[in-house]
């Protein structure tokens, strides 16, 4: 709750109080779709749906002197 309402601060109109973790496997909707995995899924107290996709890249740190 704490990341998603630091990261949709602007865009929501209340902070999320609740949530709920889901399956992060989308089901397919027809039989030629793509299976999809997001990181996580959850569903807030309203009933909107979050799926997060985290992205993390490596930075190489080159100390000189």
């Amino acid at each position: 709750m704490h990341f998603l309402n630091a990261v949709l601060v602007d865009d929501l109109t209340a902070p999320i109080t609740e949530a709920e973790i889901l399956n992060p496997y989308n089901d397919k909707e027809f039989l030629d779709d793509k299976l999809s995995v997001v990181d996580v899924k959850a569903k807030d107290s309203d009933g909107r749906l979050y799926q997060i996709e985290i992205q993390l890249l490596t930075y190489r740190h080159n100390r000189s002197g």
